[in-house]
């Protein structure tokens, strides 16, 4: 990592610095008053909107330069963000990713922040609070991970030698939920490596770590309009997959579509490397081909 920006570093221990303090506190630990749900049904916390606030704070002093703004800010006007924010460098954060894990004392849940410069990510962090695991990404510079904060023993994660097709098999966790949600059954006949998937901080978290090879999400769309893979979710993920080597995009053509971190996307796919990315996808076309199709 001792060619990483200085200013990702910083970021970096903000994240461990405000989960030590505002999350860690409250984990397991909530009070009915203080949760709440969104228009769509989605939860939120007291703990979501004040680590979301102080993320905010500690990327403005620290990248003075771009704006900065979060998943509970963002759905007071989704759309007018999304547009706005091509025209800008702005960090986009999820203070929790898995918020009803964390309201149960799950410890599968994340905080995740993407750094977008004009439409492109260039900056990327998963952070694993109870296991205390960092995984921190930087445009052309390479994926890495530690653990307690300890940057001196921070490793290069590399997907290299994962499997190449589901007949290897490769572990998927087939992501299907909202109006998704029967695709998932469907999808996971045959396929000897199917998992059941997570939160996306805890999917990307496997997936980088070795523990899953692939991601395929068909989520829905909000009461917006939106789909439910926004980039609070992906953006980060995204580019530490692809920095480690992997290949990640809408899986609508054989060899992918390319992914914008500033849309919300209804359906991503997310692979070890391009072999496994057409296999799947393959598979797809197989078990239900309407998946491969834009929704309308």
């Amino acid at each position: 990592m001792k060619n990483m920006d200085s200013k990702l570093i910083s970021m970096v221990g903000e994240f461990r610095r405000i989960a030590a303090e505002e999350l860690k506190p409250r984990f397991g630990k909530l009070q009915s008053a203080q949760i709440h749900q969104h228009s769509d049904g989605s939860l939120y916390t007291e703990a979501d909107l004040q680590t979301e606030k102080r993320l905010i704070a500690a990327a403005g002093k620290i990248y003075p330069n771009a704006i900065s703004t979060g998943e509970e800010q963002i759905s007071e006007d989704p759309q007018g963000f999304l547009k706005s924010a091509h025209k800008q460098t702005v960090w986009i954060f999820d203070p929790i990713d898995g918020t009803g894990a964390f309201k149960n004392g799950d410890p599968r849940y994340g905080m995740m922040g993407a750094l977008v410069d004009h439409g492109q990510t260039i900056a990327g962090i998963i952070y694993t609070p109870e296991q205390d695991l960092m995984i921190v990404s930087e445009k052309d510079k390479g994926c890495w991970v530690m653990q307690n904060g300890d940057f001196m023993t921070a490793e290069q994660i590399s997907l290299k030698f994962r499997p190449t097709s589901l007949k290897d098999k490769a572990r998927i966790a087939f992501a299907c939920r909202n109006q998704d949600r029967h695709y998932e059954e469907i999808l996971a006949v045959g396929v000897d490596g199917y998992t059941p998937r997570n939160n996306s901080s805890y999917d990307y978290t496997c997936l980088l770590r070795g523990n899953i090879d692939a991601n395929f999400y068909s989520e829905g769309f909000t009461n917006q309009g939106l789909g439910k893979c926004p980039p609070w979710d992906h953006a980060a993920g995204v580019l530490c997959v692809t920095e480690a080597g992997g290949f990640a995009a809408l899986p609508y053509a054989a060899d992918g579509e390319a992914y914008n971190p500033l849309i919300c996307h209804d359906r991503l796919l997310v692979a070890a490397n391009q072999e496994l990315f057409g296999d799947i996808h393959r598979h797809v076309n197989a078990r239900s081909p309407e998946l491969l199709s834009p929704r309308r």
